[in-house]
C-alpha cells in the first residue's frame, strides 16, 4: 500500500513537535489534535473504511486524535531515524517557537497501510508537519509543590558560572 498525505486542520494541545517526549518508553514527538468538522469526517471515513489505527478520543473540549511519529522505526529489517516533523509559521517559514494548547493548526499526515498478523488490512497516520495558522504562546507557569520548593531551594542564589 502506498503512502497517502492528509491535511487536518483544527485546534491543538500538548504539541512536542521540536523535542520528542519520552515519557512512555521510546521518544516520538507528537501533537493531539481537535479536527474541524471537514478533517473529522475525513478521520472518521479513514476509521470506518479502513479501521483507522489513530483513535478517536474525547475530553472537556470536544473530540481530538493523537498523531505520533517516532524518532526511528524499524524498515526493511532495519533500524532507521526518522527526522522530526517540520513546524512552519502561518507564514510558511520554518519556527521552533513553543506552541501553546488551542493554537490553531494545519497537520500535514502519511497515511500508510499495514497487515495485520490475520491477514487484514488497516491504515494508521503518522505525523509529518505542521503548520501554525494562529500561535497561542506556550506558557510553562505553574506553581511549585511543597516537595518541589524544597528541591530548588536556594539554587537561585548561587553564582551563575562565567562565559567560556
Amino acid at each position: 500500500m502506498a503512502t497517502e498525505e492528509l491535511y487536518i486542520r483544527g485546534k491543538c494541545k500538548w504539541a512536542h513537535v521540536h523535542v520528542p517526549n519520552n515519557n512512555f518508553g521510546d521518544p516520538f514527538w507528537k501533537i493531539d489534535v481537535y479536527p474541524d468538522n471537514d478533517s473529522l469526517e475525513k478521520l472518521r471515513e479513514l476509521k470506518k473504511d479502513y479501521g483507522l489505527k489513530n483513535w478517536e478520543r474525547k475530553d472537556d473540549d470536544g473530540i481530538y486524535f493523537t498523531f505520533r511519529r517516532p524518532t526511528e522505526q524499524f524498515m526493511s529489517g532495519r533500524r532507521v531515524t526518522l527526522p522530526p516533523p517540520i513546524v512552519l509559521d502561518k507564514d510558511g517559514k520554518l519556527t521552533t517557537e513553543p506552541i501553546g494548547n488551542t493554537s490553531d493548526v494545519t497537520v500535514k499526515l502519511e497515511v500508510y497501510g499495514y497487515k495485520t498478523p490475520t491477514g487484514g488490512k488497516h491504515k494508521a497516520a503518522r505525523l509529518a508537519a505542521v503548520r501554525v495558522e494562529s500561535l497561542v504562546p506556550f506558557e510553562a507557569k505553574r506553581d511549585f509543590t511543597d516537595k518541589e520548593k524544597e528541591l530548588v531551594k536556594g539554587l537561585a542564589e548561587q553564582p551563575k558560572p562565567k562565559p567560556f
